[in-house]
């Protein structure tokens, strides 16, 4: 049994499963530890987020809950920051 977590991501609310929970958020922290010295950071940041929501809306059709699955596939997608991600 896994426990699942709501969160808002790129201004959308999401259910996910803690594994996919903790990949997605290892993956985030991977991507604002790579741009924290570029300009224009949180823009960035808030860019990769809304791009990501965007794919999993577009993925999940109607399914309540991200798992796994669609959080590699995101990364997937949006690519690694300087091969420091690794699932």
């Amino acid at each position: 049994m896994n426990k699942i977590f709501n969160i808002n991501l790129g201004g959308y609310p999401f259910t996910i499963d803690d594994n996919a929970f903790y990949a997605l958020d290892q993956y985030l922290n991977t991507i604002k530890k790579h741009f924290s010295q570029s300009e224009g950071y949180e823009d960035i940041i808030a860019d990769i987020e809304a791009r990501i929501a965007e794919l999993f809306n577009q993925e999940l059709k109607g399914q309540p809950i991200v798992g796994m699955r669609e959080v590699e596939w995101v990364i997937a997608i949006n690519g690694y920051a300087s091969g420091v991600w690794r699932c």
